[in-house]
């Protein structure tokens, strides 16, 4: 199925916001879009686990969410062939019909993120 989505990223530490609108597809727990800069795959596990996939042809970077809980997630740098280990702590997912929302803290920096992910007909 086809929907129109709408994608925001709020740094809450310095009220960065980044946001975007595409034409995604679903298909059961999985959505799938393209901006000009990165293809996504959101894949929702489970009420509390949700995996995201953004890649182009110089990273691949899968952000493991589980609530209440550290997680490992990957940057790769494929020109250079590095690996990263980014630790995150999920402290709240909110899965709705038409909307996704996450808030999660990247460890080594402290930084807090609230990113929601919207979708219509």
């Amino acid at each position: 199925m086809k929907l129109n989505l709408s994608s925001t990223l709020i740094n809450i530490n310095t009220k960065d916001i980044d946001k975007f609108s595409v034409i995604a597809k679903k298909e059961k727990n999985k959505i799938t879009y393209q901006t000009d800069e990165y293809s996504y795959i959101i894949k929702i596990l489970s009420s509390n686990n949700i995996v995201m996939n953004r890649n182009n042809k110089e990273i691949d970077i899968t952000l493991y969410f589980e609530l209440n809980k550290k997680t490992k997630s990957i940057y790769i740098l494929k020109k250079e062939g590095y690996t990263i280990e980014i630790e995150l702590k999920t402290t709240n997912i909110k899965i709705e019909d038409n909307k996704i929302d996450i808030y999660y803290e990247v460890i080594d920096s402290n930084d807090k993120y609230e990113y929601i992910i919207e979708m219509s007909e």
